[in-house]
């Protein structure tokens, strides 16, 4: 309570216990909820049926520590350390949500300074959690990627190189399809995506292509409630879906570019936004940004209207059409929420449309 007050001025919860079960995620921070709020414990346990995450945060072996998906099983009196650390990694990979940050907290800039002395190997020394866990904690878990599939190399997490098999990039594919399915419903029943279905259950819906009601209800986590909302029109996204189709072009993919970029351009084929490429590659935004960078001096024809949201695609080539295409000149010259990535894929593809006149420029897409 002490630390709720301190924190956001008053001692109470942020959320009602009505909404816990519907939560995508839980993580448990030096709590025991079991035994010390046993109320709350029941609806946490009703989240952990509807297929919530668990991720516990303690040095005791609690009954939640035994259920959970990550146990960060630090040393006592390290907590600190550890979040400086997790929030450092969530920075250097620009998962931070930018809009709630300069519309709703103080004091952000001295936080990013402190917290950069929490490299992964110090925090490893200092908590005795591993640096695995850590990434594991926050990186299997993005709101748009799916799982990361073990390979035959068992490589490490922190690996920023992982390549995508064509059945993990089907499953995301589909599973973006279904978020669409999602929003749709979300609409229409006035409720948030997460709370009609939670991504995880909607991830496991995309990898097990589930074709009847019995196949979908059967999936942990999925409910009648779910069904009633949104199940027939999953059903009938994945019984048209062909995946032969998607990747019926891979073969007109430019041969001149390295594996690694040609991944990438697969997904700006597939109208993948920036932060979805990012997520599914597991790469930072800034180095995606780069590899787009040169697909589009490869094929200038590249459409980069899906990666970035028109507004600030607009507000970019505003700028750049006054003359001006280096980057920091750029970027203080644009609202502080545009990013270097989105400026550098801009100016790329306004470069190539004008020195290439028969392509449509960016803002035309």
């Amino acid at each position: 309570m002490a630390g709720l007050a301190t924190s956001l001025g008053a001692g109470a919860a942020t959320n009602s216990l009505a909404q816990i079960p519907d939560i995508d995620t839980l993580f448990l921070f030096g709590s025991n909820p079991t035994e010390a709020h046993p109320i709350v414990s029941i609806y946490l346990k009703k989240a952990l049926r509807n297929g919530a995450r668990l991720i516990v945060g303690d040095p005791r072996n609690t009954w939640m520590a035994k259920r959970a998906d990550v146990w960060l099983n630090l040393r006592p009196g390290s907590n600190i350390a550890l979040l400086n650390g997790m929030v450092n990694v969530i920075l250097q990979e620009g998962w931070e949500n930018r809009e709630f940050i300069e519309k709703r907290t103080e004091g952000f800039e001295e936080l990013r300074t402190k917290v950069k002395e929490y490299d992964l190997k110090t925090v490893e020394k200092l908590t005795g959690v591993s640096k695995e866990n850590i990434i594991k904690t926050l990186g299997g878990k993005n709101y748009l990627s799916l799982p990361i599939r073990e390979t035959n190399s068992n490589k490490d997490y922190t690996n920023s190189k992982i390549d995508e098999t064509k059945e993990a990039e089907s499953d995301l594919y589909l599973y973006n399809l279904l978020r669409e399915v999602r929003k749709k419903a979300a609409d229409r029943f006035m409720q948030s995506g997460y709370l009609i279905c939670p991504d995880k259950i909607l991830r496991e819906v995309a990898r097990l292509k589930p074709k009847s009601k019995a196949e979908m209800l059967s999936i942990n986590g999925f409910n009648s409630r779910m069904f009633n909302k949104l199940g027939n029109d999953f059903l009938e996204a994945i019984n048209s879906y062909k995946p032969e189709v998607l990747f019926k072009s891979e073969n007109k993919i430019s041969k001149e570019l390295p594996h690694n970029i040609v991944e990438t351009k697969k997904l700006i084929q597939k109208k993948y936004t920036l932060k979805e490429i990012a997520d599914a590659r597991k790469l930072s935004e800034a180095v995606i940004s780069m590899q787009v960078e040169t697909i589009v001096e490869f094929e200038p024809d590249t459409e980069i209207a899906s990666l970035i949201k028109n507004e600030i695609l607009q507000t970019i080539l505003k700028e750049a059409e006054k003359g001006f295409e280096n980057l920091k000149d750029l970027k203080e010259r644009l609202p502080a929420k545009v990013t270097y990535p989105e400026i550098r894929i801009v100016v790329a593809k306004f470069k190539a449309a004008y020195q290439h006149p028969s392509l449509s420029p960016p803002h035309k897409q």
